[in-house]
């Protein structure tokens, strides 16, 4: 999900996988602050040397974006030169000792950016992460590639199936990541939460699947381009590879999304009846055109950063995700949204620190917009399809969760899910964030800093309700 930090995010959050880097010297972890207006931007940029072939991603932590692809770097005569093209974004600094001074520029956008290399107690990847499951496991552990419903997709994943048990066949679950390229642990800042509820669910009895998206990591495909409902067909290709494994039962397969794949599961439940149950880990029962401008403010408001100013900037906003959720015509929107930004441009805060040409800022904002997965992801209502489901949904929120708000959320879902399935269950988890942490605030900005992948009472929960529907 996205954050307040709307231009840049937008910005970050449309990117995928996959850019050469050819240097040595400079691998590593390098973290800086990005100055725009009155807010600071964390950025982090991993680079890697495998085999004298180097790779690089970028993080921009508190606005939930991981794993952003570097698509061009060179590191010659102590400079280094990145670029994420669709992007339009550039890095240029020059080495000294262990810190990187330089420009960062995004479009009309220019920054300078100093960029420190991580040291061995602040870098995210050297965190304990206790929970994280390490090998040997007391369980069968097959590395598996199956077809989604789109032919030309190959997905790459892992299949763990339980050991001690007498009762085969046994149910199972495919595990479906939230927005973003995710790989199949879906691991962000140093924690793996699909590895601890995989490892979690097969000591139980329940075979788990999960696997990296289209695009990304071992996976085939193009992630960019890529919509919900393009996902929605992925899932399909999971259930289907399950029902071809031996020793599932396959009318006990279920699903678990996170986020945005708590949009996924009922998406996927209503066009195949066979699915036997889906859990919605903070899964939006609202669109994105209603949920963006709730999370911008709550987001904020948790990090103590909300004010009137923001409150004008989030309702200018708000009211062109509206117009994109309601305009069909591509033509059309491109014209109101241009004419939109043009009359609202000198009211945006960020706006002011910028240039000002008003045309080149509004073409920008709508071009990213009309982006095919954000303008699926505004227009989308989840209460369409989970007033359609026939299976039982357990929909789960915690109670600090400031990306998917969770009075508003449980509150749709109650409604719509008290005239389902008697066996169907809402339940507002006191304490969690969007990642269901235990933590103080809830803000993104605590997710890197929290030792605890998961709280285990949330997996408990879900253990004792699949079992409730199994008998």
């Amino acid at each position: 999900m996205r954050s307040k930090y709307l231009l840049v995010l937008i910005l970050i959050t449309l990117f995928q996988r996959n850019g050469p880097l050819f240097a040595q010297s400079i691998a590593g972890t390098w973290k800086g602050q990005l100055q725009i207006g009155n807010i600071n931007l964390p950025l982090v940029f991993h680079i890697k040397d495998s085999a004298s072939q180097l790779s690089a991603t970028m993080d921009s932590p508190e606005q939930e974006a991981f794993g952003i692809p570097v698509d061009k770097v060179s590191f010659e005569q102590n400079t280094l030169k990145l670029q994420i093209l669709k992007a339009k974004i550039s890095y240029k600094g020059t080495l000294t000792s262990d810190s990187m001074v330089g420009t960062f520029k995004q479009s009309i956008l220019k920054k300078a950016l100093v960029l420190h290399r991580a040291g061995t107690e602040s870098s995210v990847a050297s965190l304990l992460h206790p929970q994280t499951p390490k090998p040997p496991f007391d369980y069968p552990t097959q590395e598996v590639h199956f077809k989604s419903m789109e032919p030309s997709v190959t997905l790459a994943g892992t299949l763990t199936m339980p050991s001690n048990t007498n009762t085969y066949p046994v149910p199972a679950v495919v595990l479906i990541s939230g927005s973003g390229p995710q790989d199949r642990n879906e691991s962000l800042l140093g924690h793996q939460p699909f590895a601890l509820l995989a490892d979690y669910l097969t000591r139980f009895g329940i075979a788990v699947l999960r696997y990296d998206d289209r695009g990304t990591a071992s996976s085939t495909g193009t992630f960019k381009g890529a919509t919900t409902y393009d996902f929605a067909k992925d899932v399909r290709g999971a259930v289907q590879f399950l029902r071809n494994t031996p020793g599932i039962d396959t009318n006990r397969i279920g699903l678990i999304g996170h986020s945005e794949g708590g949009l996924i599961a009922p998406m996927v439940a209503v066009e195949d009846p066979r699915i036997a149950f889906c859990i919605l880990m903070a899964g939006p029962a609202m669109s994105g055109a209603e949920l963006l401008p709730l999370q911008m403010e709550r987001v904020a408001r948790a990090s103590g950063e909300w004010n009137d100013t923001l409150a004008k900037d989030t309702k200018i906003y708000a009211d062109a995700f509206q117009l994109i959720a309601h305009t069909r015509s591509k033509l059309k929107l491109r014209r109101q949204l241009f004419h939109y930004f043009y009359r609202h441009y000198a009211e945006i805060s960020s706006a002011k620190n910028g240039p000002g040409n008003r045309v080149l800022w509004a073409y920008l904002e709508m071009c990213l917009w009309t982006e095919p997965w954000m303008s699926t992801f505004l227009k989308i209502n989840p209460a369409e399809y989970l007033q359609r489901v026939k299976v039982p949904i357990l929909a789960l929120n915690g109670s600090l969760d400031q990306q998917v708000p969770s009075a508003e959320n449980l509150a749709i879902l109650r409604k719509i899910l008290k005239n389902g399935d008697a066996r169907n269950a809402v339940m507002e988890l006191e304490g969690l964030n969007h990642l269901f942490q235990e933590c103080k605030t809830g803000s993104p900005k605590e997710y890197a800093k929290i030792e605890q992948t998961m709280s285990v009472g949330v997996i408990t929960e879900m253990l004792n309700w699949i079992t409730k529907i199994f008998n």
